[in-house]
């Protein structure tokens, strides 16, 4: 399964060519690495872990082939995958390795940077496992939740959903930053040519949140508050184009701690020229 625009893939080569360009990482520890699988929901089933021998593994990453791919997609699927830290002398980054794709994000440049290239054959999860051992307790941890709006009015009856990635305000675990989800892409979304009146809004995770607030600016950058604005799970539009947030909080119990997100999701409502 991916989501997303079609990415294309080119210039072929192994991970040790093409996403380490010959200059294959020092580390010596892994403490915390992230092994779990998704399923077609988004839901993931977590399994932290320490690798008992980071050589090894990154030994066995570097052979991998991969295609780079063109453009910032996002090509999340059904399947196992792994995900831990790699320090660098220009800052720290992210590998992340699912079925048919690795992604590499530099948090030392001025701005994120994320890199994606596309595996033709599934990683060895059988031995990449072999490399781990299990840090706590198994645990069910949901990723950060995306938001569904629907907007309508009067004359639009079901219109289409659209989904909104928020952006992350707040993840930790236990009261300390999370390394699980540590760079999350936001996505806001907007609708342009149609009068909307109202927008119903769900949240795609089982705890409702514990505080939410909306906030809207209409083209003269006048602020409304949320009270004036939301009421159970509709937001009521301005008679007008309009850019909107709604940051939400939630904190739920886990086998490995008291999880924490706060999250905060944009839309932007574009009517039609008079």
């Amino acid at each position: 399964m991916t989501s997303g625009i079609t990415a294309f893939a080119y210039g072929g080569g192994t991970v040790a060519e093409q996403v380490f360009e010959d200059q294959l990482p020092a580390v010596d520890r892994l403490d915390t690495v992230a092994f779990g699988t998704r399923n077609e929901y988004g839901g993931i089933q977590l399994l932290p872990c320490t690798c008992t021998d980071p050589a090894a593994l990154i030994d066995y990453l570097s052979g991998l082939e991969v295609y780079r791919l063109s453009g910032n997609y996002e090509l999340q699927g059904e399947g196992y995958f792994l995900e831990f830290w790699l320090p660098g002398s220009g800052g720290p980054k992210i590998l992340k390795l699912e079925e048919h794709c690795l992604k590499l994000t530099d948090l030392g440049a001025k701005r994120a940077l994320t890199e994606l290239w596309y595996l033709d054959n599934p990683p060895d999860w059988i031995y990449i496992q072999s490399l781990l051992t299990e840090r706590e307790k198994r645990e069910s941890i949901p990723q950060p939740p995306n938001m569904e709006i629907i907007f309508g009015s009067e004359s639009i009856i079901d219109g289409a959903p659209f989904i909104v990635t928020g952006k992350i305000l707040e993840n930790t675990l236990d009261g300390e930053p999370s390394e699980l989800f540590a760079y999350w892409e936001d996505s806001p979304c907007v609708v342009e040519g149609v009068p909307v009146e109202w927008a119903d809004i769900n949240f795609h995770i089982e705890v409702p949140p514990d505080e939410l607030t909306v906030m809207a600016w209409n083209p003269e950058q006048t602020e409304c508050k949320s009270a004036d604005m939301y009421k159970n799970q509709r937001i009521a539009l301005l008679p007008c184009s309009a850019h909107y947030t709604v940051e939400a909080r939630w904190e739920f119990g886990t086998d490995i701690g008291a999880q924490v997100y706060r999250m905060e999701y944009a839309f932007d409502v574009v009517w039609p020229e008079e």
